[in-house]
């Protein structure tokens, strides 16, 4: 069976960049979106992942039979990170209100869609 998850867009216009995102059904599925766009095979088995895909762009995929919202907070956080040292902007005293404020806008993108997704 093809795999049809709809992937979602966080566009992230004051770094010129973007996350893609989507909520697959099962851990088979999890694990075939892997295949399809990550060449990294250390994820299998988790519950959601952060990682640039074979065209080198920012995706995180959850694996619905374990979806909450602290997944969801920790594959933001990842993403913020990423985005963060690619722009090439450290964590610390000086620059942790930008982190916290993309971090914040990632989960809040994210969960929204969560919200749908958990009342289907």
């Amino acid at each position: 069976m093809k795999n049809k998850n709809k992937w979602n867009r966080i566009p992230l216009d004051i770094y010129e960049t973007y996350i893609d995102f989507c909520f697959v059904n099962d851990n088979k599925d999890f694990e075939s979106t892997l295949k399809k766009h990550s060449e990294d095979s250390d994820m299998e088995g988790s519950y959601a992942a952060f990682f640039y895909d074979k065209k080198d762009e920012k995706r995180i995929v959850f694996n619905s039979k374990h979806l909450h919202p602290k997944i969801i907070a920790h594959e933001s956080f990842h993403a913020t990170h990423y985005v963060m040292e690619e722009i090439g902007e450290d964590f610390d005293i000086n620059s942790h209100e930008s982190f916290a404020w993309l971090n914040e806008y990632i989960f809040n993108s994210i969960h929204k869609h969560y919200l749908i997704h958990t009342q289907n």
